[in-house]
């Protein structure tokens, strides 16, 4: 509630922020709720054993980017839709590690057009882990994510599609003008995941100046140590956090692509970013297919100790034949496979270790979630004395 409404929302950057009335009915929202009180799972949860590692399966329905227009006069409503782009129903699997310092979250999807939702994520505090102390604000620690995006595109400009301007964005959404998914293994307090990226279908009445995979970091109140691109691979050294991305640029077209590859490190407003380029050149009217074969993305290494050669040294391999994009990434210890079709983004394995990345409903590494409610594996039940269903059919509408 007080970064809803108090003096510390000054220090982040909310989703509608400023905007009252929907902040107001989003607490009354999280107030009104029935939650479920499972001591021994709060218990856990206030526990301190780490790392630990959950896993996941989400669902999520299809989308396509539009608007919904209200009639002020009599209140109804129709969608809006601008392109012929859906972003498709998926069943999709989420992984978080968390260590002593750091987290690192990858997904195998994206929820509706992943504007609102991260497929790799990284969240660390800027404290030394050996003085076990608690963060006190947002300024005490560090995000990174990443988004494809296109031409001009930034937090502070108007969000344009295929040729058409729908608006400003707010200051803390940009959407994605891609289709990604990533995947992690993490052991012995070292992180190493690989995400797959490209651009969704653009018009070709849109011309196509820049095409990149953007990795932002949160540098509103201080800025890395330490950001350096060094042999294709860029390296971030931060409070004694060490990050590491080695690029996977592969155009598929029998045609040059201005620059492509080429790495460029900024900043937009509170945002430090490197961008990876697939294309920056002269605008031009792409066919509707040949971005989709426009393959982005890179291999990440995090870890609380410097880098050792060999992980430094590491060169992913990325061919693309027989509309296949095929990545190995091996060094000592792990060794990271993915097969998919970057036009249709149907992935045909994720392997680590050589062996299919796990798909649980729900995993966590240190906790038997099967002795929880509903998750069960040999029947799920509710609680006793807690009738879900009695509780959501007899709650009053808010009207």
């Amino acid at each position: 509630m007080r970064y809803y409404f108090g003096n510390e929302s000054d220090k982040v950057v909310l989703h509608h922020q400023s905007f009252l009335p929907f902040l107001q009915v989003s607490s009354v929202w999280h107030c009104s709720s029935d939650y479920l009180i499972y001591p021994e799972l709060i218990d856990y949860m206030r526990s301190s054993k780490l790392p630990r590692t959950i896993r996941g399966t989400v669902e999520t329905g299809h989308s396509a980017p539009g608007e919904t227009k209200v009639n002020k006069k009599d209140g109804s409503y129709k969608f809006i839709q601008y392109d012929n782009f859906i972003h498709p129903f998926m069943n999709y699997s989420i992984t978080s590690h968390l260590d002593n310092r750091w987290t690192l979250g990858t997904s195998t999807g994206y929820m509706f057009d992943n504007a609102q939702s991260e497929v790799f994520f990284i969240s660390y505090t800027l404290n030394d882990i050996k003085e076990r102390k608690m963060i006190s604000g947002v300024e005490e620690k560090r995000t990174v994510y990443a988004r494809y995006i296109a031409n001009g595109q930034t937090y502070y400009s108007e969000y344009k599609e295929n040729g058409k301007s729908y608006g400003s964005l707010s200051k803390d959404l940009i959407r994605d003008n891609g289709s990604c998914f990533a995947f992690q293994h993490c052991e012995n307090h070292t992180g190493t995941a690989i995400m797959c990226a490209k651009p969704v279908p653009f018009s070709t009445t849109e011309p196509i100046s820049t095409l990149r995979l953007r990795i932002y970091i949160y540098a509103k109140h201080s800025n890395p140590e330490i950001t350096k691109i060094n042999n294709n691979n860029i390296l971030i050294e931060d409070h004694g956090m060490y990050i590491l991305f080695k690029p996977m640029v592969n155009n598929d077209l029998n045609r040059e692509t201005p620059d492509s590859g080429k790495i460029e490190i900024g900043s937009d407003g509170d945002w430090l970013f490197i961008d990876i380029f697939n294309y920056d050149g002269e605008p031009t009217n792409f066919s509707e297919s040949d971005p989709q074969r426009f393959c982005n993305g890179f291999i990440c290494e995090i870890s609380e100790n410097p880098f050792k050669d060999e992980i430094i040294d590491a060169i992913p391999s990325d061919y693309y034949y027989l509309e296949q994009r095929r990545i190995n990434y091996k060094r000592a210890g792990i060794e990271l496979n993915t097969d998919y079709d970057p036009v249709s983004m149907g992935v045909r394995n994720m392997t680590i270790n050589e062996r299919q990345l796990p798909e649980p409903m729900l995993e966590v590494s240190d906790y038997g979630v099967g002795k929880l409610p509903w998750v069960n594996s040999s029947y799920p039940e509710p609680p006793p004395n807690f009738n879900w269903r009695n509780l959501i059919e007899n709650r009053k509408m808010p009207y």
